[in-house]
């Protein structure tokens, strides 16, 4: 008999022509075995092992075992409504959101189960236009007509109305063939949850809408492999369901109608849809002996009630499992259920903004397919307009699902009638073109560049920016915005790249012809000068390092007639200077006249590239300062200026139970340090305080928290750095 059963088998596989030396323990992979090409069609919610095989089916898609080509549904009413949205919860959650769906045009009608509470639990999927099809056997045509001959293994697990269907069709626009002859020349083979064997009996799938069951059973033209209620039974699956993330709508879906059927305490179920769906993919012969060749004969009682018999009639195409080893089965079962998805590649989002305001997130690198929030934040005395780039539209906030690199902008819009206190004008210097620099405060102070060349540079880390020769090129602002500056306080700062080597004597970064000035000494150290008449001039250099290093840095100079001058780099204190002749005689105001960038009295040119100068009839105080520094004016204003300096990473990543989160930060500052699931829900924080300059390390116990993909979020100042973390026990 076992010398039968081989030689049977041996003509089983020449007949099917399916890939031996497959899987033979559900890890090695046949090298040259291409992926089996797949239509399933399901009856979901009738039971709950449908949601498995899905899974199951994505789980062998990430291993490269199987093109994943059309979905369906065998059910109409509301499960037929709400089917769709099972199916794309499961293929999102693995990364597959993009699968079409059929709806049956003759399947039975149920009640929904499950369907609705999928989408109350918010489990991330959405359908796209043109995604779900009225029409199932519109959708079955058009997929096997675009497919090579031969190639395509049909699933069903459930009723077989759809099949029924498909096989009375008519040629349409995908196909000049029938039902019957486009399955004969397209499909490989039939694999079909259904029916009893061996003997006879009722079965559920054959049972309701009986008579599509038989005339899809007598008319199919290829080979069909039978999964039998029997064999169904020996095995279960699904207890490492309780390792998944709960993000998980399978493992959702398991504990909810478990829980409905007053078992609570487990995850596994039998396996009647889930092996039908593993020898669609994988060589039977690998987990299962096979009946010889038959037929599946269904009969109608005059009731209206079914029962099946298989017959050994040669020729007729019909085989049905026969289980040797349930435990392995149940085993290699369970391992494909509770498998992550594959990691998704990396996309990059760039966000810039058009006016002033802050985005939030500022940008980063997202698992390709993550669905990011991004909020407009408008600045003070400015509204948000609109998107522009990869995304547009007014929506705010908007969600952008990261399935490539993005380029966003955002537009906001002066207020009319509103101007920020204190704030005289504002040149980001992030133009393209042009001799006028826009003043973005909305105060009209544009600045005239004179003597221009190419004088607008794209900076690696801040974007465009303006760049300046140092042999006649400088820039100046009317009279009407230095008058500002006579109210007896002003401050001025931005931000200065200088290349080493380019000073040789010394230089006016800025200031106001005749009066002040903030300047660099040959040696390339920054420096105050302040004019008191008759060629006169008080000042001195600061005692730090050389900023003319190629390296940008923060400056800013405040003024006030009774308290002196300050001279800021990169938010310290490297000057103060009393506002007097030298000798402790108060300066009087001489000659008040234009502001000048990078000159002084038609000399002394400055060769460096500068971004984001701002004016303020106020002094600044050291914090303001830094908040400049960091990319945040005093009025909540965000610029993104170069990448996070936190060198954050963990050890170990995968982890089982705990990891050890490590990062450094360039200066004290307030630091924040969150992980998140899946979803970007908060769930837990690690640190929130104000943090030394240094290298500090922080302990993550995730005992708590079931196997899935979880993210670390670190945020301090301007930057924020998130980095994948994966629990797996």
């Amino acid at each position: 008999m076992k010398k039968i059963l081989i030689t049977l088998a041996m003509m089983l596989v020449a007949l099917l022509a399916t890939n031996t030396a497959a899987f033979a323990d559900g890890n090695r992979k046949t090298e040259d075995r291409a992926p089996a090409k797949v239509i399933w069609d399901s009856d979901m919610q009738w039971d709950w092992d449908d949601v498995g095989a899905l899974a199951i089916l994505n789980a062998m898609a990430d291993a490269g075992e199987v093109d994943i080509l059309a979905i369906g549904s065998s059910t109409r009413g509301q499960a037929g409504e709400w089917n769709p949205h099972i199916f794309d919860a499961v293929n999102t959650y693995y990364r597959r959101p993009d699968i079409p769906i059929g709806k049956s045009l003759s399947g039975p009608q149920l009640e929904d189960v499950y369907g609705q509470w999928v989408v109350e639990q918010g489990y991330p999927h959405e359908l796209a236009d043109g995604q779900v099809w009225d029409n199932v056997i519109s959708l079955y045509r058009k997929t096997l007509s675009e497919q090579p001959d031969t190639s395509v293994v049909i699933v069903t697990t459930g009723y077989l109305s759809n099949i029924r269907d498909l096989l009375m069709s008519e040629p349409d626009e995908y196909s000049d063939l029938n039902g019957v002859d486009l399955i004969n020349k397209k499909v490989k083979y039939w694999s079909c949850m259904g029916g009893r064997y061996p003997g006879s009996g009722t079965e559920a799938n054959f049972q309701d809408y009986m008579g599509h069951a038989k005339y899809a059973v007598d008319h199919f033209p290829r080979p069909i492999i039978g999964t039998s209620a029997e064999t169904g039974n020996a095995s279960a699956a699904g207890k490492s369901l309780e390792f998944t993330p709960i993000t998980n709508p399978v493992r959702g879906i398991y504990r909810k109608r478990l829980d409905d059927q007053g078992y609570p305490n487990t995850f596994s179920h039998n396996t009647w849809d889930l092996i039908a769906t593993l020898v669609a993919v994988r060589n039977p012969l690998d987990y299962f002996d096979m009946t010889e060749n038959g037929t599946n004969v269904i009969t109608i009682g005059s009731d209206g009630s079914q029962s099946n018999e298989w017959q050994a009639e040669p020729d007729h195409g019909y085989y049905y499992l026969i289980q040797i080893n349930s435990s392995h089965v149940s085993q290699v079962l369970d391992e494909l259920i509770g498998r992550l998805p594959n990691p998704y590649p990396s996309a990059e989002m760039k966000v810039t903004m058009l006016g002033q305001g802050m985005i939030d997130p500022p940008g980063g690198v997202f698992d390709s397919g993550t669905v990011v929030t991004l909020t407009a934040l408008a600045g003070n005395c400015y509204e948000f307009s609109n998107w522009l780039g990869d995304v547009s539209g007014t929506d705010n906030p908007v969600m952008v699902t990261m399935d490539e690199d993005k380029n966003i902008a955002a537009v906001f819009k002066k207020v009319d009638g509103c101007t920020e206190p204190d704030l005289v004008a504002y040149w980001p210097f992030n133009q393209t073109e042009g001799i006028y620099v826009t003043d973005s405060s909305g105060n009209h102070f544009d600045m005239r560049i004179f003597n221009t060349t190419d004088i607008w540079n794209s900076d690696p880390q801040r974007g465009w920016t303006l760049k300046l020769n140092g042999i006649h090129e400088y820039g100046v602002v009317n009279e009407l915005a230095t008058e500002q500056l006579k109210m007896g306080t002003f401050s001025i700062a931005g931000f200065i790249k200088i290349q080493p080597g380019s000073i040789s004597e010394w230089k006016r970064i800025a200031g106001i012809s005749g009066s002040y000035g903030f300047n660099l000494s040959t040696g390339g150290k920054p420096g105050l000068m302040t004019h008191y008449g008759n060629g006169k001039w008080h000042g001195g250099y600061a005692d730090s390092p050389a900023i003319s290093d190629g390296k940008w840095h923060h400056i800013a100079m405040t003024h006030d007639d009774n308290t002196g001058n300050v001279l800021y780099v990169d938010g310290e204190v490297v000057l103060t200077q009393d506002f007097t002749d030298g000798t402790g005689n108060a300066i009087e105001y001489s000659d008040f006249n234009l502001f000048k960038l990078a000159s002084a009295e038609g000399s002394n040119y400055l060769p460096a590239t500068l971004s984001d100068f701002r004016m303020y009839k106020k002094v600044l105080t050291q914090e303001e300062v830094q908040k400049l520094r960091d990319g945040i004016d005093i009025s909540g204003i965000f610029k993104q200026n170069d990448a996070p300096p936190f060198e954050l990473s963990c050890f170990p990543n995968p982890l089982t139970q705990q990891t050890t989160i490590t990062y450094s930060l360039p200066r004290e500052d307030f630091v924040s340090l969150i992980v998140y699931d899946m979803t970007g829900k908060k769930l837990k924080t690690l640190v929130n305080t104000e943090q030394q300059a240094g290298t500090h390390k922080i302990r993550f116990d995730a005992s708590a928290y079931p196997n899935g993909i979880y993210y670390y979020c670190l945020r301090s100042g301007k930057y924020a750095e998130t980095n994948k973390l994966i629990i797996n026990k």
